[in-house]
C-alpha cells in the first residue's frame, strides 16, 4: 500500500509520499493565444496519458 503524507491544501487531503504540491502556474506556461479546437482535443489527450489521475 502506498504511504501517504497530508498535502497541505484542506480540499485535496492525503496524497502518496513521492508526490509533491505545485502551482499550476509552476508547472505550465500560460499562452495567450487562441488555438484550433482539434489541436485542443490533441493538447488534453496528451496531458491525460502523462497525467491520468485528469478526469473529463
Amino acid at each position: 500500500m502506498t504511504r501517504m503524507k497530508e498535502s497541505g491544501i484542506d480540499w485535496i487531503g492525503q496524497i502518496p509520499e513521492e508526490w509533491e504540491v505545485a502551482k499550476v502556474n509552476h508547472i505550465f506556461e500560460e499562452h495567450k493565444q487562441k488555438i484550433e479546437v482539434i489541436k485542443k482535443k490533441s493538447i488534453i489527450s496528451k496531458l491525460r496519458s502523462y497525467y491520468p489521475e485528469i478526469h473529463r
